[in-house]
């Protein structure tokens, strides 16, 4: 649902015309700091520290893994 609210507000946001240039930069600035945060792990040494993130990315992507009650041993 949030994903699905995040979509909705990104669209809206975009068929706003009257936007200035240094708000869209601002706004990509944002996005950019935001993703390089949730992926900063990725170059680290320790493995472990990088396996522990990556587990908990799952069930972000897999629908699946947020149910707990929802999937089976093929998922």
């Amino acid at each position: 649902m949030e994903k699905e609210l995040l979509k909705i507000t990104t669209c809206i946001e975009a068929t706003i015309p009257f936007r200035s240039q240094a708000e869209i930069e601002d706004i990509v600035r944002l996005a950019v700091v935001l993703a390089n945060k949730d992926i900063e792990n990725f170059s680290v040494l320790d493995a472990g520290l990088f396996l522990d993130n990556t587990w908990k990315l799952l069930p972000e992507t897999n629908m699946s893994l947020r149910f707990k009650a929802a999937y089976s041993i093929k998922e």
